[in-house]
């Protein structure tokens, strides 16, 4: 009986280990099959990243060794279902390991818009009392309830429409270089005085260049995380960023005209308007244009109406935020894009980064295609020269340095000017005060949100500008 029973076991032992490497072998030859049967995509959706393509066989590049390292970066970017795989591989993550009150630690790297200085390692003011602060959950004293859009239910419910995000009530949690409210990511600030007087004696310089035949305008733009931060923890987590932004302006040359676009998004954000994104560095075209309105009383200009505009939307969108963190929430709680088509007749061109070289550009990118690329409608991402010509009759135009925050602001800026002539500042091929005075320019506005104004590789590119 004895014998029959280890003969079992035995068979059984036997028939699964026959059964594990039939599974290992035919997966293998179904996912090789595969591999070579499905088209490749060359782009990942959910990594917002291009893949690798098959390296070219050379003697040179066999013989370093760099053919095979990029034949395995090539299969391993590009076998069967990766996207559906990656995703649930970051889901079965979050399930994994321990996390302190539920505190997962995650960076904004990511984002190509912003370099998060190493050295940074603690934020500044006393450490969060995480245990302290799990205990105050959103409640109501008996008898009473709280607002409806400070109830957790009508947060997730209504993205769009967060009023006071920075109540007492609400709860927040730092990640890394972020800081997580619900369904919302903040970037913090740190702020860097130092590298802000950069950016000032830049514009300072600048104008000094280019004399008293050209006006000059200074918008720095606050981001989300200067409104969005709930109260119990400003002074604990990074910097309020209006101390920078008064900083700058109080040190500009007089000549040089700074716009308060703080107060007018301030008083708009306050009201409920949604103008930045909850998955996405960036701010909304509605956040752009409470920043063109304030821009065009400075400018002497009537700001266009924004029902004269004609609104489309995206109507779901993930962005830099969620490609840092797959965090399930802002997964679930898709952004939207609205952007506004100006009315009036218009052309861009594009110049590429050599300077030599154009192309007939868009406006507004309808085209863009994929969950992740819904600010590509504006412009269609950063072109280091767009000049765009009207029909307007102005006698105006003028020169925007920006980075990609102002490629939401510029297509309102179109309908005030005769031409507008649009310059990354990471990629701009020529030398800016021969630029202004070959093309005649009178008017040019330095449009950077308040990251860029503190961080030095902006400053660098800044810098750079006035050395082509």
């Amino acid at each position: 009986m004895k014998n029959n029973k280890n003969n079992k076991a035995v068979v059984l032992r036997m028939v699964f280990q026959f059964l594990t490497v039939f599974i290992f072998f035919g997966s293998s030859v179904i996912m090789g099959i595969l591999f070579f049967a499905l088209p490749k995509t060359g782009y990942s959706e959910i990594e917002k990243r291009k893949l690798t393509e098959f390296p070219k066989l050379t003697f040179t590049e066999l013989a370093n060794g760099n053919f095979t390292d990029n034949l395995t970066k090539y299969v391993s970017d590009n076998f069967a279902f990766r996207d559906i795989l990656v995703d649930l591989g970051f889901k079965l993550q979050d399930k994994r390991g321990i996390r302190l009150d539920g505190v997962k630690i995650y960076s904004s790297e990511n984002s190509n818009e912003y370099i998060i200085e190493e050295n940074i390692t603690t934020i500044d003011g006393p450490f969060l009392e995480i245990n302290a602060l799990r205990a105050q959950t959103p409640s109501a004293k008996p008898g009473e309830s709280l607002p409806l859009h400070l109830t957790i239910d009508s947060i997730v419910k209504n993205a769009d429409l967060y009023k006071n995000l920075d109540a007492e009530d609400i709860m927040g949690e730092q990640r890394g270089a972020l800081f997580m409210v619900k369904n919302t990511a903040l970037e913090i600030f740190y702020g860097n005085s130092a590298v802000a007087m950069d950016y000032c004696n830049f514009i300072n310089t600048f104008k000094q260049a280019v004399g008293d035949d050209v006006t000059v305008y200074d918008l720095v733009i606050p981001t989300h995380f200067e409104f969005g931060l709930p109260k119990k923890y400003k002074n604990q987590v990074g910097r309020a960023q209006k101390p920078f932004i008064d900083e700058i302006y109080q040190n500009l040359n007089p000549s040089v005209l700074s716009v308060d676009a703080y107060s007018n998004i301030q008083k708009h954000y306050n009201a409920g308007e949604y103008l930045y994104f909850n998955s996405d560095h960036h701010w909304t075209s509605l956040g752009a244009y409470r920043a063109y309105t304030a821009f065009s009383k400075v400018a002497d200009f009537k700001a266009t109406a924004l029902n004269s505009f004609e609104k489309k939307t995206i109507e779901e969108f993930l962005g830099t935020f969620y490609t840092s963190t797959y965090d399930k929430n802002l997964k679930e709680n898709p952004d939207r894009v609205d952007y506004y088509i100006p009315p009036c007749n218009y052309k861009v061109l594009n110049y590429t980064s050599s300077g030599t070289g154009t192309y007939e550009g868009t406006l507004l990118y309808e085209a863009v295609s994929g969950i992740s690329s819904g600010y590509l409608v504006f412009m269609g991402g950063d072109i280091p020269l767009s000049v765009i010509t009207t029909d307007n009759n102005t006698g105006r135009s003028i020169l925007v340095f920006k980075e990609s925050y102002g490629n939401a602001f510029v297509p309102f800026l179109v309908s005030n000017y005769d031409t507008v002539y649009v310059a990354d500042i990471r990629t701009f091929p020529f030398n800016a005060i021969s630029f202004v005075e070959q093309n005649d320019i009178k008017e040019v506005l330095f449009l950077n949100n308040i990251m860029t104004s503190c961080t030095p590789p902006r400053i660098q590119n800044y810098i750079n500008l006035l050395q082509k």
